[in-house]
């Protein structure tokens, strides 16, 4: 009875401090399992979502553009962060889940160009503006999302009004009529533009 009790508790929210618990076990479970079996950032296979034409469209728009900086919302493991520091630019990465983050800041730590921030990314925005890293072309890379926050829109308005110089590549959205592309469902983001 208790079991059955708790659970409708939880099903119904009263235990909102428990909320997600779910995700985060699975965030520990993400990051202590990588770091078994990779402890260091060794090969590109994982970057971009293991997506090889995601990664060679993301590699042509920074040979084109030349960034002085790059920016990544929502580390993760690291599998991204550690392609993109290989375009030698300071690259920024934030993710909000520390268990992520611990296991993405050792796989990294051979890359001096990437600073990784514990925290959420509209606050790593903020702290770049303040810093003026807004006044160079910027690259950005945002892949950010956490339960049932999706900071897309804020990211983009604070990049639109702050950067003078950016090209801004989405992850986690829907490509209408190709099913084939891989998106985060839970967030269903579509990316209207003119046919082609």
């Amino acid at each position: 009875m208790f079991v059955k009790r708790l659970i409708r508790r939880l099903a119904t929210g009263a235990f909102p401090e428990l909320a997600n618990i779910g995700a985060r076990l699975r965030a520990i479970e993400s990051a202590f399992s990588v770091l078994a079996t990779e402890a260091r950032y060794e090969n590109d296979d994982g970057a971009f979502n293991g997506q090889a034409i995601r990664r060679e469209l993301a590699t042509d728009i920074i040979l084109r553009m030349k960034p002085s900086t790059i920016v990544e919302t929502g580390t993760f493991l690291g599998s991204t962060t550690g392609y993109l520091a290989r375009f030698d630019v300071p690259v920024h990465s934030s993710e909000i889940s520390a268990p992520l983050y611990f296991a993405a800041r050792q796989r990294l730590s051979q890359f001096r160009n990437v600073t990784l921030t514990l925290g959420d990314s509209r606050q790593m925005l903020a702290r770049l503006i303040a810093n003026g890293v807004n006044a160079s072309p910027t690259f950005f890379y945002l892949d950010a999302h956490w339960h049932d926050d999706l900071p897309l829109f804020d990211e983009l308005a604070m990049i639109d009004e702050h950067w003078a110089s950016y090209i801004a590549l989405v992850d986690d959205f829907e490509v209408p009529g190709d099913p084939g592309y891989g998106y985060d469902e839970r967030r269903h983001v579509t990316v209207w533009g003119p046919a082609s």
